[in-house]
């Protein structure tokens, strides 16, 4: 049986937004008034001060999360 690709594309497209959204509120709200968040964004907002300079949060979250992306996947 063919899958209709629609759903697939759709919650790609809805992960995409969530994460942007993630993103903005984490750099903009959350990491100047030094606030830490939970899971993978507080992990890598509390990496990146003891980290050389060239190691950006951004880099951090796109480590950290790669893992667990791979686990979704496979399940």
């Amino acid at each position: 049986m063919k899958q209709n690709p629609t759903p697939c594309i759709t919650n790609l497209f809805m992960l995409t937004i969530a994460g942007i959204v993630n993103a903005f509120g984490i750099t903009l709200f959350m990491t100047p008034v030094k606030l830490y968040d939970s899971g993978i964004s507080g992990t890598s907002m509390l990496l990146e001060p003891v980290s050389p300079s060239y190691l950006s949060l951004s880099l951090f979250l796109l480590i950290l999360n790669i893992p667990l992306f791979l686990i979704g996947l496979k399940k």
